[in-house]
């Protein structure tokens, strides 16, 4: 999906991530910035400007922006489907329909989990019922679930996008950081 129009809100969201690093950034340098949010994806490069050369206090100049709605929530709700995939409930079923909310919270706290560990499970208990609901993850079958959705192809074709159009703009894939 093409980055939104100025006036949006978001378009100003890659210079801040790039700023937000600013021990880190070099005055010259071009930078690939993922803003990666809960509902959005946001991909620039952008070029560091020296204080002289800098308009109106603004220290960088986006080059190259691309944007889709892939965010967090979009990841969330893969496990969330997974879920009902792997304990044969449908959405409509009315314990899915008690416990959505927790189940969407534990699909987030397992996909913070698989940053950093090989596995995740979450385990949730209807009090009024009793019933349980459980599921399991391997960080390769999130991937596997990402692959699925064509996320990965999604986030892969959006940073070929941004760094063809700073690649127009004079600057190579070798220039950029």
């Amino acid at each position: 999906l093409p980055f939104p129009a100025a006036g949006t809100g978001r378009e100003d969201e890659a210079s801040a991530a790039a700023l937000g690093y600013g021990a880190h950034i070099q005055p010259g340098d071009c930078y690939l910035v993922f803003d990666f949010g809960g509902g959005t994806l946001d991909i620039a490069v952008v070029l560091i400007e020296a204080e002289e050369n800098a308009v109106a206090g603004r220290r960088c100049r986006i080059l190259a922006k691309a944007g889709t709605d892939i965010g967090g929530i979009s990841l969330d709700q893969l496990l969330f489907q997974d879920l009902l995939h792997q304990t044969g409930r449908q959405d409509t079923d009315p314990l899915i329909q008690t416990l959505s909310g927790s189940i969407l919270a534990e699909c987030e706290d397992a996909k913070i989990q698989l940053t950093s560990k090989t596995e995740a499970a979450i385990t949730l208990l209807d009090p009024d019922t009793g019933q349980v609901l459980e599921a399991n993850w391997s960080r390769s079958r999130f991937e596997e679930l990402m692959d699925g959705a064509d996320l990965i192809g999604g986030i892969d074709r959006l940073i070929r996008q941004v760094l063809n159009r700073a690649r127009d703009r004079g600057y190579g894939e070798d220039q950029i950081k």
